[in-house]
């Protein structure tokens, strides 16, 4: 009579014993006549029982302590694009990843912004700012003379002829009131009528000379 050895993937740590253990999810043993198993290094895992072998977590997903039985997918604003990794990185200010398991952190497009790192999503840039360019960490804020009503802007509106923005950060242009005018584009202020001039309604481009035998004060309509 004799005594069997243990298969792979089971062991015996005791003398006397009639039978072998599995061994348990999160463990392995490639040898045959094994008394342990072995725990799965970091970025492994084994699923079931008597695993002659660990597998390594996919890109996405890591374990960071030993003798795991399955993988965790990386949180939303963390990415993984290796695989038998211990650890997820974080992204960046100007980049997000918005789902677990993400396997790489994605630009910003232009016209939005994230400026925290680990952001799950980017924001849109509010009226009155813009950004032209991808993975940013903030927008511009739009120069007087230049308007944008809209969010997610990648640039700002100029101003018209007729029109006006005197701040920064304008949502719409102003049209040049009765008595001004403005020929220019992208201008902060309107100029108003001389003496001899006048300007009907809003937005103009010009002043009109008086008609001979009339007269108008400055600025006036």
């Amino acid at each position: 009579d004799h005594c069997d050895k243990c298969p792979a993937g089971s062991f015996s740590a005791n003398a006397g014993s009639s039978n072998c253990t599995m061994c348990p999810a999160g463990q392995y043993n490639w040898v045959v006549g094994a008394y342990s198993c072995n725990l799965c290094a970091p970025g492994y895992h084994s699923a079931t029982e008597g695993s002659l072998k660990c597998d390594s977590c996919p890109a996405g997903s890591i374990t960071d302590r030993e003798g795991q039985s399955e993988c965790s997918l990386c949180p939303a604003g963390y990415a993984q694009s290796l695989p038998a990794q211990d650890s997820c990185y974080i992204c960046q200010p100007g980049q997000f990843s918005p789902s677990a398991g993400s396997t790489r952190c994605t630009r910003c497009e232009a016209g939005s912004y994230s400026n925290q790192a680990g952001k799950a999503s980017c924001t849109k840039c509010s009226a009155g700012w813009y950004q032209p360019y991808s993975k940013q960490k903030e927008c511009k804020i739009c120069a007087a003379g230049t308007a944008q009503a809209l969010e997610g802007a990648t640039e700002c509106s100029v101003c018209e002829p007729g029109t006006f923005s005197n701040k920064n950060g304008a949502l719409d242009c102003t049209p040049c009131a009765e008595g001004s005018a403005q020929d220019h584009e992208g201008q902060t202020s309107c100029n108003v009528c001389k003496g001899g001039q006048f300007a009907g309604g809003e937005g103009n481009l010009k002043c009109a000379e008086c008609a001979a035998g009339s007269f108008s004060h400055q600025g006036r309509v």
